[in-house]
């Protein structure tokens, strides 16, 4: 018997450094809560069905190499059509929470994170892109153990 729709973060997705880490946060959160992933791409320029499915593929494996794997996290992904502020507003109506990224400016909200900073009913996540005080790391600076590549392998759940 079926309790209605399944709870969902709803996490909006570009392909850039932010959303991606947006994307990162909400798969946590999402985990975490036992609610389901929605990566929703609302794309500003007409893209390419190849582009589209190569971002949308990317922010899923970030979304799931993100997380332990053991809540059974459910990724679905969709691309909506119109202006992204009140698209993704609706796309989130329903949602427990949505997130975002910050924009691509270090310590500035962007436009669309700050329309939706004054728009959004519920709750809402803004995933900074650099942490104050952390120095950001890329896979070439993080520490290994000797003989191991810098890009980790496939695990089990392909990450």
């Amino acid at each position: 018997m079926s309790s209605g729709p399944r709870k969902a973060v709803v996490a909006g997705v570009n392909g850039s450094r932010s959303s991606l880490r947006a994307v990162a946060a909400a798969a946590v959160e999402a985990e975490r809560r036992g609610w389901a992933l929605q990566l929703i791409y609302v794309p500003v320029e007409p893209a390419g069905d190849l582009q589209t499915a190569g971002l949308l593929i990317g922010a899923s494996r970030v979304a799931t190499c993100s997380t332990v794997g053991t809540n059974n996290l459910v990724v679905t992904a969709r691309v909506l059509e119109g202006p992204p502020v009140p698209t993704l507003l609706d796309a989130a109506a329903h949602a427990e929470m949505l997130v975002v990224g910050t924009g691509s400016t270090p310590g500035t909200l962007g436009p669309v994170a700050t329309a939706l900073r004054r728009a959004a009913a519920g709750p809402l996540l803004i995933v900074p892109l650099v942490v104050p005080g952390v120095a950001p790391t890329t896979l070439s600076t993080m520490p290994r153990p000797r003989g191991r590549p810098a890009v980790p392998m496939a695990g089990p759940r392909g990450c």
